[in-house]
């Protein structure tokens, strides 16, 4: 087994334009259909001599088929059949690190089989900031509709969880970052491998059109600090020649920055694989 970054894949998702970009002229931006936006559900693996660390589980399959239906899931991605290709199955994942509680991050660490709840990944130990936790269990008006409780009360019932409360590397190749303007608490892994650092965007940056500091989306719950917290790590991430990873761009899966006229933007576009 190749140590290394592989990227995941779970269904994409549509959503109107605005919801994703709070601009009027949002198909500026991001590619349109008629009035809705189509996104990514990517993950990525991490792998190394004794981890497989999973990063966020896409939306799962425990609601109705009147909520899928209103995200027109398009894609059919199986994670089975990933993880296949790379030699393992569920039962190899060894850590499962949740950025937030959103249901399209966390969605699919308990699933449903017939009338039962089970464990998507059984050997697995998840990681979620106490902060993110505790905004979950009581959350404001605007993320009522975004924490799931089928999603995330049970998840200590079936898994070791471990609460971070500071930045730090808490598993080996990774260093947990926080951001609070789009959820409170919301983890920013860095990853380090081989020769390269790549920071997973999650809902920081969803995607390349995020990279500009302005454009937020309708889902943050204090844009203003997102905002700044956006201009904060793309300054670091240009120093460090990191690589951004996003993980709701259905076009650009990742790339490397520069800086032109004065702006941080992207420089090339990279596949994982």
């Amino acid at each position: 087994m190749n140590i290394g970054i592989y990227p995941i894949r779970f269904d994409n998702f549509k959503v109107p334009g605005e919801e994703m970009i709070t601009k009027t002229d949002w198909p500026k931006y991001y590619p349109a259909e008629n009035q809705l936006s189509n996104w990514a559900l990517r993950s990525v693996l991490i792998i190394n001599s004794y981890k497989k660390i999973l990063i966020d589980t896409g939306f799962g399959n425990k609601q109705n088929n009147e909520f899928f239906q209103s995200f027109y899931l398009n894609g059919n991605f199986l994670l089975s059949k990933q993880l296949t290709d790379l030699g393992l199955t569920n039962a190899d994942i060894t850590d499962v690190v949740l950025t937030h509680l959103h249901f399209d991050h966390c969605g699919g660490c308990l699933l449903k089989d017939e009338d039962t709840i089970v464990p998507a990944f059984p050997k697995a130990t998840l990681w979620i900031s106490k902060k993110q936790w505790d905004s979950a269990q009581h959350p404001t008006e605007k993320e009522a509709d975004s924490f799931l409780p089928e999603n995330i009360q049970p998840l200590p019932n079936y898994y070791p969880v471990n609460f971070i409360t500071e930045e730090g590397s808490y598993l080996p190749n990774i260093f947990f970052r926080f951001a609070n303007g789009h959820t409170a608490g919301q983890i920013i892994p860095v990853i380090r491998v081989k020769d390269k650092t790549y920071l997973f965007g999650a809902d920081l940056f969803p995607s390349s059109a995020h990279l500009n500091p302005e454009v937020n989306m309708g889902y943050d719950i204090d844009p203003e600090l997102a905002t700044k917290e956006k201009e904060k790590f793309l300054i670091e991430c240009l120093s460090n020649q990191d690589i951004i990873i996003f993980q709701h761009s259905l076009y650009v899966e990742s790339c490397s920055l520069k800086r032109l006229n004065n702006k941080i933007m992207i420089d090339k576009t990279l596949n994982l694989r």
